[in-house]
Order: structure tokens, then C-alpha cells, then sequence
């Protein structure tokens, strides 16, 4: 009797299927919209130009500001095509007009690296983490409050995104993804900035521009505010008990909890952490006071990082290495806002922005005055989150 080996070898593991890289599916964006441009009909709508008295501390600014005028949409007899080779030239385009944003980023890289060269954020997030006082409801609560009033007064909005290097330390020190630590920062900043109080760039502006008292309705956008508020901490919350209930903590946060117990916070630690402290005081200052913008905010990362690497005795030569080296590991991150612009280059050279925009607005025809504000407002927050 014959006796059949059975070969029982283990198949391979199934390959891991990467995500699409960013830039791939921005691209691919960028080509739709470029091919849009021959298929979607050319239009647009007239424009006026207005000009707004602000008042500050009792001095009057005359601002003036370019609005649609309702009802104007028209057809343009010809198609504003983008050829295969402006699609390219777009993506130039883009990162020279989002060249502020882009370098403001790349510029809290290299002041952060050199921050964190000083060991004085691990040390202090490493306690945060350890704190039985703070746990992540408080956490949370926190960063999301302060986030949120810098938005909703306007001080920091686009330029928020110089501080999600923050949020990411923040959440690796407390064993969360990058997910947490982005929305910590951007969605904080967004709930307030989406339901602002007083921003004079967006409240200031509008308010103008309809000839309604400046700040009337202060009360209901108030409570708005508070509401998205409250609804965006909760919503991190039951995110973060949800990654834990899961198991979805970094395994770095769990090594060498001993060593970081016996390290204490040394007073040269404490000196290099309120000097940062006072330099982003010092900006939000300047921003409410005399208006400062991403221009000035890139120089005080540049001075808040040189002064970190003055302050822990590092040579000329250290500081110049460690904030290049900083400031190359966001240069991936920063492009994206580049090739996002060119997107937005693309189909306004085409000539079919307003055309989208006038097709979105056509669907709302015949809704209810509430009804067509709130989906207004639900189709300005799609188009710029997609």
C-alpha cells in the first residue's frame, strides 16, 4: 500500500497594497480638469469692484474688494481649452502663487527640528502622556479651544498648517496616529474659522459688502461657534477611545518608559520652551495689532530657531544643518499645496470655474431662504475639504 504525501506549504503572505501616492491622484485631478476645460462650456460671471470702510481702534481702513454679481453667469462663445503643455506650466504656476504658504511650512520644519534637537518637547509631551490628570478628554479639550479661537478671529487661518507638526508630536506622544494629530490642529482651527465671530477678513468683509451693522448677529454666531466646538472635540474623542479600544497604540510610545520617568525637565528646557512660547505670542500679537501675515510668520520661525540653537549652545554650523535638514522633511507636504492650487489655475484659465460654481447655484433654485444657506454652506465646505 502506497502512502500520498500531502505537501502543505504555507502560500505567501498577501502583498500589502500601498495607497495611491497624493501627488499621483493630484495629478490625476489635474488632468480631468485639464480635459474638462474642451467639454465643459466656457463662462463667467461679471464682477464689481467695492470699496469698504473697517474701523480699528478708531482708525477707519478703506478696503477695497472685488464680489460676484448674482444673476450675471454668461456663456463665452468660445472654449478656453489648457493645452498638454499648460497642465505642466499649471504646476509651476501654482507653487509660485502658493509660494507663502509653501515656504511657511518649510520653514516650521527647520524650527521645529531644531526644537526638538533640544530634547525639551519630548520630555515635556512624555509627561503629558504619563499624566494621570490628563487624560484625552482634557487633551483634546485644550489644544481644540485654543486652536479654535485662533481661528474664529481670523489670526491664523491658512497659515494653520505650520502648526500641524505640532499636532503630530502631540499625538505621537500620547501613542495616536497622525490622523489625531493633524485634526487636533486643522480641524480646531477650521471649527473656528467656519463659524468665526469677529475674523475682520471674512465677518469685517461680508458685513460690508451686504450693508448690514458691523457684527450684528454676534449672539447666534457665537453659539454656532461653540457648537462646532463641542461637536469637533467630541468627534476626536470617540475617535481616539475607538483606536484604543482597537489596540492602536505606537509601539514607540511603550519603550523606554523607565528612562523618561527618571529624566526630568531641566531649567535650560524650561528657558528654550518659554522662549518659543514668546515668539508665537509675539506673532499672534503682531497679527491682531498690525495685521502680520505668513510674510512675517516665516521670519519668526527663522528667529525662534535661531535663537533655540543659540540658547542650547549649538554651533553656527549645527543650527544651519539641523534647520536645512528640518526643513527638507516637509518639503513632500508643502508641494501638495502647490499642486492643489494649480488644480484650482487650471479651471480658471479654462474659463469653467464659474461655470461649476453657476451649475452648483442652479440646483438650489426654488429652495427655501434657510434651506439654500445651509447648502450653500454644506457645498462650500465639500468643495474646499474635497
Amino acid at each position: 500500500m502506497t502512502t500520498m504525501s500531502t505537501n502543505t506549504t504555507t502560500p505567501p503572505p498577501k502583498k500589502r497594497s500601498e495607497g495611491l501616492n497624493p501627488y499621483v491622484l493630484l495629478f490625476f485631478i489635474l488632468v480631468l480638469a485639464g480635459i474638462a476645460t474642451w467639454i465643459v462650456p466656457a463662462g463667467q460671471y461679471a464682477s464689481e469692484t467695492k470699496v469698504i470702510t473697517m474701523v480699528k481702534d478708531g482708525i477707519e481702513t478703506k478696503v477695497s474688494s472685488s464680489y460676484t454679481i448674482p444673476g450675471s453667469y454668461e456663456r463665452l462663445p468660445e472654449q478656453h481649452g489648457i493645452l498638454p503643455g499648460q497642465i505642466f506650466t499649471s504646476i509651476a504656476d501654482g507653487l509660485i502663487k502658493a509660494a507663502p504658504i509653501i515656504f511657511l511650512i518649510i520653514f516650521t520644519g527647520g524650527a521645529l527640528h531644531l526644537l526638538e534637537e533640544t530634547g525639551a518637547i519630548k520630555k515635556v509631551l512624555n509627561n503629558i502622556s504619563r499624566s494621570k490628570r490628563l487624560n484625552d478628554f482634557l487633551l483634546i479639550s485644550i489644544f481644540f479651544v485654543v486652536f479654535s479661537i485662533l481661528g474664529t478671529t481670523g489670526i491664523v487661518v491658512n497659515s494653520i498648517i505650520a502648526f500641524v507638526p505640532i499636532g503630530l508630536l502631540v499625538a505621537k506622544s500620547v501613542g495616536m496616529d497622525d490622523k489625531f494629530g493633524a485634526a487636533l490642529v486643522y480641524v480646531a482651527a477650521y471649527s473656528g474659522f467656519n463659524a468665526s465671530i469677529m475674523a475682520p477678513m471674512t465677518v469685517g468683509l461680508s458685513q460690508g459688502l451686504a450693508d448690514v451693522p458691523l457684527l450684528s448677529g454676534l449672539g447666534f454666531r457665537m453659539a454656532i461657534y461653540i457648537a462646532f466646538v463641542i461637536a469637533g472635540i467630541l468627534f476626536l474623542t470617540i475617535y481616539t477611545k475607538k483606536c484604543r479600544n482597537k489596540g492602536m497604540v505606537r509601539p514607540e510610545i511603550e519603550i523606554n518608559t523607565d528612562e523618561h520617568q527618571t529624566s526630568k525637565i531641566s531649567a535650560l528646557h524650561v528657558i528654550t520652551l518659554s522662549y518659543s512660547a514668546f515668539c508665537l505670542v509675539g506673532f499672534i500679537f503682531g497679527a491682531v495689532e498690525w495685521g502680520w501675515g505668513e510674510k512675517e510668520m516665516m521670519a519668526m520661525f527663522i528667529i525662534l530657531g535661531v535663537g533655540v540653537g543659540i540658547l542650547n549652545r549649538m554651533s553656527p554650523n549645527t543650527i544651519a544643518t539641523g534647520f536645512l535638514k528640518g526643513c527638507a522633511g516637509m518639503v513632500g507636504g508643502a508641494f501638495i499645496v502647490g499642486m492643489a492650487r494649480a488644480i484650482a489655475i487650471v479651471l480658471s484659465d479654462g474659463m469653467i470655474l464659474d461655470t461649476i460654481v453657476n451649475a452648483i447655484i442652479s440646483m438650489m433654485d426654488g429652495l427655501p431662504k434657510t434651506l439654500s444657506a445651509l447648502s450653500m454652506f454644506a457645498t462650500a465646505a465639500i468643495m474646499h475639504n474635497g
